[in-house]
């Protein structure tokens, strides 16, 4: 019964101390007792934690602080969730820091790939290639194939071949051929006309279709 008693009062304790967010004095606690931690209510301050009208900043502190002194992960839901909401509010370190001290699995990410992708094209929008292999690396999930091909064409209709090059450099995703005839398409029905496309003067695509070949390896089918 002493047993029983020491066991339910040092589990009290430390839901106590976990809901009041006295985590000093919890790791105190574990330190000093030899009782098993109660993994309920760990998780249960985890779930408390994240749901905190805090800054993101001061909650993950937290989750971070009880994983440390406790080493008792949270189950996978809740990591599902803290993750979501990493990776569609915070900047890629966080992801980085989430991932190394809560032992994010691929698996788990695999379910946030719809997440993931919306990140890759903020990535891209941005011109930020050496996050989308940083991303890639981190999570095991490539940039969608369909996703890369709409920045290649977007990228080369607009002349911007540095950006092409970063990004088929960071995802080593080859462009579709029928997409550069496209763009070859595109680029001799405007350089025909006299009137500014998309506010590109035909100047503009005169020198692009030029260069297009040797950005892409691709030559022209239409040509005459």
């Amino acid at each position: 019964m002493d047993k029983y008693q020491d066991q339910t009062s040092y589990a009290k304790s430390v839901r106590e101390l976990v809901e009041q967010r006295r985590l000093t004095e919890l790791d105190q606690l574990v330190k000093s007792s030899k009782q098993l931690i109660p993994e309920t209510a760990i998780r249960l301050g985890y779930q408390k934690y994240l749901s905190l009208d805090l800054s993101f900043k001061a909650r993950f502190f937290l989750l971070l602080k009880l994983k440390e002194i406790t080493a008792i992960n949270p189950g996978d839901e809740l990591l599902l969730e803290l993750s979501r909401s990493v990776i569609q509010e915070q900047p890629l370190p966080i992801l980085v820091l989430l991932k190394d001290k809560f032992n994010i699995s691929v698996p788990l990410f695999k379910r946030l790939n719809k997440d993931i992708q919306a990140m890759y094209r903020s990535f891209m929008t941005n011109n930020q290639f050496i996050q989308v292999s940083l991303l890639q690396e981190l999570t095991e999930i490539s940039p969608g194939e369909e996703l890369v091909q709409t920045f290649y064409l977007y990228y080369l209709m607009n002349g911007k071949f540095i950006s092409f090059k970063g990004l088929l450099k960071e995802t080593n995703i080859a462009i579709k051929t029928e997409n550069v005839q496209t763009i070859y398409m595109l680029f001799r029905k405007n350089m025909s006309s006299k009137v500014p496309y998309n506010g590109h003067s035909p100047e503009n695509y005169q020198k692009w279709y030029k260069k297009l070949t040797q950005v892409t390896g691709i030559a022209d089918e239409g040509e005459d």
